[in-house]
């Protein structure tokens, strides 16, 4: 027999027959009989377990001395005990079970034996006179809630045994000012350290990959955190209102950050990331709020951003993705991004300079809202839609120029101030007149430059095209990709639209394969010893011989065409 509750003898004849008092039925302690124990009590020694709830709610037990003969304790067995002052945990326990000391808010300190493996859940919940507690290094778990409301606790050493922290483990310890998170714990479940407002140093190891929903929120004390590599996943709110954090350092490793992650950290003024492309890759449409409190510096390997480039391998930027970061003068965003989440640069006032992607087709609601520096924008020709205040309050704007022929549509707040003027392409005065939103701008020029086609081929093929008016910026296409393939690359590119089409070129070609018949074999050998002795073929192809990429065709290629042949 594992466990037996405190009841389960009631009204037997046994029970009837007993004495008032503390109750032992073949070595077990089952409860009491009568009036409810007071002060001091001992277990009998050779007792092995005790009944579940044997003494819940006796509120003037003061002490109990539990012999090593007991192997078990039943659940909730000293729970309410709210003058229990001292206890001891017998050397034999395995398992502290659910809700064993709960509510004994006067029990200052206990000591976990090395034969224990397991606190489980609500052992110790709302032991509000707590002030330590050692755990040794045999436990390997820590259920939910199990420290929860431990209100005195200042300490709390828990070795590198313990496996899982159950969620709110540690839940409201707000006298808890350090920590460290043994190293095999794998996931800080949700508040499992939230409100531990006197926290100033916490610890996390690198075992750990995911920080779940709030798991330190309201920690106020805590000033930096350090997110190790192997972290994939923070949580919403996770950090939320941990009003004293000034410095965060993200891990490389990050996937996804959950709304309001770090919200009302309102005194968080460095952010440091090690990688660009994830960072964009953390936001997406769906984030219902920011991450980061406004005015911050991001910093990407140590080196703040000012100057601004998103990388050629983001799709969209996500909302909120740099709100607030508002040390960024300059931003460039890749062709490769089509759109641009709500709030995705609001509040990032110092921005002067802002060159949309030709691809651009949405711009959502507050995108650039409050970017009070901005002095000029032109809004591409893909674009479809630009949502509500996604320029608001912008108020330094100078002008505004749209080149397509057909008008985006507008919400009539996109803008805040329409007297702003608005240059159209040639010819299209009237239609923008009219269209919904448009038509507000007060004063509308048509462009005296025109507008003309930028043409990518790939292959003797048209791959993408635009219409870019004469003297704008271009922005290179991203190059394409083919299995088995490498590109070229493109011909010369000029740096702003001239008065005429243009096309740029590019091709896909085989490493290796010389001769250009579609495999690599000993023919593309043969075809560049011809051309190391001036006899070259008319299908010779000497980008695809130089497989070692120094521009000369040589030994070296032929060498490393051999080891492509040979490890087919």
């Amino acid at each position: 027999m594992t466990s037996i509750g405190s009841d389960s003898f009631s009204d037997t004849g046994w029970y009837n027959n007993q004495p008032d008092g503390i109750l032992y039925l073949d070595k077990w302690l089952i409860g009491y009989k009568g009036e409810k124990p007071t002060g001091d009590i001992f277990i009998t020694d050779g007792t092995r377990g005790i009944a579940i709830c044997a003494f819940k709610d006796c509120s003037d037990l003061t002490s109990v001395i539990i012999p090593k003969s007991v192997m078990s304790i039943g659940w909730g067995a000293f729970w309410g005990c709210s003058s229990l002052i001292a206890a001891n945990i017998p050397e034999n326990l395995k398992i502290i079970e659910c809700c064993t000391f709960s509510d004994c808010s006067s029990l200052s300190s206990i000591n976990i034996p090395n034969t224990v493996e397991t606190i489980d859940y609500m052992a110790f919940m709302y032991c509000s006179s707590l002030n330590s507690v050692k755990i040794s290094n045999s436990v390997t778990s820590i259920g939910y809630q199990a420290f929860w409301g431990c209100s005195s606790l200042t300490s709390a050493i828990i070795p590198n045994s313990v496996k899982s922290i159950g969620y709110q483990a540690f839940y409201g310890c707000s006298s808890l000012a350090s920590l460290t998170i043994p190293n095999g714990v794998t996931t800080i479940e949700e508040g499992t350290f939230a409100r531990c407002r006197s926290l100033t140093t916490i610890t996390i190891p690198n075992s750990v990959t995911t920080i779940e929903g709030y798991a330190f929120a309201e920690c106020w004390d805590l000033t930096t955190i350090n997110i190790p590599n192997n972290v994939t996943n923070i949580g919403e709110g996770a950090f939320n209102d941990c009003r004293g954090l000034t410095s965060v350092t993200l891990g490389s490793s990050l996937k996804s950050i959950g709304s309001k992650a770090f919200s009302e950290c309102n005194k968080v003024n460095s952010v440091y990331i090690k990688d660009l492309s994830s960072w964009c890759k953390y936001f997406t449409t769906k984030n219902t709020a920011p991450i980061f409190s406004s005015n911050y510096h991001l910093y990407l390997n140590e080196i703040e951003i000012e100057e601004l480039t998103i990388p050629e391998s983001i799709n969209s930027l996500g909302n909120y993705v740099f709100y607030g970061c508002s040390y960024i003068n300059s931003v460039i965003i890749s062709n490769s991004v089509k759109i641009i989440g709500a709030s995705a640069f609001e509040g990032c006032s110092k921005i002067e300079m802002l060159q949309l992607p030709d691809e651009l087709q949405i711009i959502k609601n507050n995108s650039f809202k409050g970017c009070n520096n901005l002095k000029s924008v032109t809004i591409p020709a893909n674009v479809e839609f630009i949502y509500q205040e996604a320029f608001a309050n912008c108020n330094a704007l100078e002008s505004i120029k749209a080149i397509t022929e057909t008008p985006p549509f507008l919400y009539d707040n996109s803008f805040s101030d329409f007297s702003v003027p608005l240059k159209v392409p040639k010819g299209c005065k009237d239609v923008y007149k009219t269209a919904q939103g448009w038509k507000n701008f007060t004063t509308i020029n048509e462009s005296e430059k025109g507008a003309y086609s930028l043409i990518y081929i790939v292959d003797s093929e048209e791959y993408k095209s635009y219409e870019i008016e004469e003297g704008t910026f271009i922005t290179p296409e991203l190059a394409p990709t083919k299995d088995g393939y490498a590109f070229s690359g493109w011909s010369e590119i000029p740096e702003t639209m001239p008065s005429h089409d243009v096309e740029i070129n590019g091709r896909f070609y085989m490493p290796g394969d010389a001769n250009g018949d579609g495999v690599v074999n000993i023919a593309d050998i043969v075809e560049i010893v011809n051309f190391m002795n001036n006899k070259p073929s008319e299908n010779f192809d000497q980008l695809a011989a130089n497989v070692t990429g120094d521009d000369k065709v040589n030994e070296d290629d032929i060498i490393t065409i051999l080891d492509i042949i040979m490890n087919k």
